[in-house]
């Protein structure tokens, strides 16, 4: 993000059945460890952590 890579474990619940797989994963990410500055001039507080949450199907692809 940002240009700035870092490796990151993060903990997820995998589903599978129903001929699919599916993850669901939440984590935060800290603006300072993408080098994300928050403008100093605005008017509204802005989070220093943002949340993330993610869900990923996987499932076969069916060839039309």
């Amino acid at each position: 993000m940002h240009g700035v890579e870092r490796d990151q474990t993060i903990k997820g619940k995998l589903d599978v059945g129903s001929g699919k797989m599916q993850l669901d994963a939440d984590f935060t990410v800290a603006l300072a460890d993408h080098k994300i500055e928050v403008p100093t001039l605005v008017f509204q507080k802005i989070a220093e952590t943002i949340a993330v949450t993610t869900r990923f199907v996987y499932q076969p692809h069916v060839k039309q």
